[in-house]
């Protein structure tokens, strides 16, 4: 997966086109078929559960600053190795 389009945004271009070049010719069924399959084709990211997976691996840890050995304590951190993991599924 390497290229997220806006299927609505297509879905409606897609009806556009229909309407101006086939409604009312009877034609236009390949046309048809396609517009079902961009309806029907699954969430390829999933924001909201990507927002959900990364809170579930967020935990609170102290922090120690490396410039001033500073402890910070009770940030939320998630290890980067899980977040892009995380990203890159989508969610899905």
């Amino acid at each position: 997966m390497s290229r997220l389009i806006d299927a609505d945004l297509l879905y409606k271009k897609m009806t556009e086109e229909y309407k101006k070049n086939y409604a009312g010719t009877g034609k236009g069924e390949d046309f048809t078929i396609a517009m079902q399959m961009v309806q029907n084709q699954p969430t390829a990211y999933d924001v909201e559960k990507v927002v959900e997976l990364l809170k579930d691996w967020t935990a609170e840890a102290d922090i120690v600053r490396p410039f001033d050995n500073k402890v910070i304590t009770g940030k939320k951190v998630i290890a980067s190795e899980n977040a892009i993991g995380i990203v890159r599924d989508g969610g899905v």
